[in-house]
């Protein structure tokens, strides 16, 4: 796989200037994402 293709998600939802405190991850993000997106705990996009 490419470098830098995907990358952990964290980056972008834990930084308030990105991500709304009001954005609500697991409403939001719908099971196939969740399933297929996710790699040792940790959510890649």
């Amino acid at each position: 796989m490419t470098p830098k293709l995907i990358e952990p998600l964290d980056t972008y939802l834990n930084d308030s200037k990105l991500t709304s405190p009001n954005y609500d991850f697991d409403v939001r993000f719908d099971i196939f994402a969740r399933s297929h997106g996710k790699w040792n705990r940790t959510i890649y996009g």
